[in-house]
């Protein structure tokens, strides 16, 4: 009998999931004799070098985004590169419409959504250390409200809606710090605190926002701002955003906690890969939302 993906070492589950991405290519019109791995972990993405250049390649492994959500997010994405000078991966349209690809995987026994976009060099901005970075970030973040605050109405409501304190999923961090006294009470304060803040803001309108601006998912670009280059998306307040990124940061400072983004049991190895070349104003790399406003 197979082994399940799941208990599958690292190695092994990279070679199901360039197949997938291999497969993936020719919906987006693309051939590609090799997939050169650049991060596995609650998600994986390969670099395809092709005919038409460098394609980053997004298996989505563990993501619980529908497809909607995903074609709403390469939606905006895309608009975002047509409509600001916000630097984003471009993302590729699949030969039936639409920015995904669905490729069955005998490994995983599913079928998997698989995105591609233009790629873009250079190496990840990492921990968040000046205030011109942090001033960079809070400008990116004004610029992304604008736009989605103009950009299609009518499309937000394919957006998850992010209106509780882990956007749905299920709470393993209480019981995980109950053993430890200060660890229980900091993550009760905090808990509590953001429930209060999405319970003031349940009412009020919402627009798509990047949820995940964190410098794992920044490029610096010339040494002026941030750019981005994955995306998940879901709806909530653009005020969440800065709140929650300084509640984050002085939870981290107090602690000495090492902050994971969103992938759940990502390699630490795999959270220290950078894609090849440099570049110096920051993109972004985007988990996008919706937030009330």
């Amino acid at each position: 009998m197979p082994t399940a993906y799941a208990d599958l070492d690292e190695a092994s589950q990279v070679e199901v999931l360039r197949e997938v991405a291999l497969l993936a290519a020719p919906a987006f019109g693309l051939h590609a004799a090799a997939a050169e791995l650049v991060l596995h972990g609650f998600n994986t993405t390969f670099r395809l070098d092709t005919h038409a250049g460098a394609v980053a390649m997004r298996v989505n492994t563990n993501s619980m985004s529908s497809i909607a959500n995903v074609e709403a997010q390469q939606a905006w994405q895309h608009a975002l590169r047509r409509d600001t000078d916000v630097i984003v991966p471009d993302p590729l349209p699949a030969a039936e419409g639409g920015y995904v690809a669905l490729v069955h995987s005998a490994a995983l026994d599913r079928e998997v959504v698989v995105t591609a976009s233009s790629w873009l060099a250079g190496e990840d901005l990492g921990t968040l250390s000046t205030p011109e970075q942090a001033r960079a970030l809070g400008a990116l973040a004004a610029r992304l409200h604008t736009h989605a605050e103009q950009w299609e109405p009518e499309g937000h409501g394919r957006f998850p809606r992010f209106a509780s304190t882990l956007f749905g999923d299920p709470d393993l961090l209480t019981a995980a710090v109950a053993g430890d006294d200060g660890l229980r009470d900091l993550v009760t304060e905090a808990w509590e605190r953001c429930e209060r803040v999405f319970a003031r803001w349940a009412a009020q309108p919402a627009i798509p926002l990047h949820a995940d601006l964190h410098g794992g998912n920044l490029k610096w670009h010339e040494g002026t701002s941030p750019s981005s280059t994955s995306t998940t998306a879901g709806s909530a307040s653009p005020r969440w955003t800065s709140r929650s990124a300084r509640s984050t940061c002085a939870a981290a400072r107090t602690r000495g906690c090492s902050r994971t983004p969103s992938g759940r049991g990502m390699p630490r190895s795999a959270r220290s890969r950078t894609s090849p070349g440099r570049t110096t104003r920051p993109w972004w790399r985007a988990t996008t939302g919706c937030a009330t406003w």
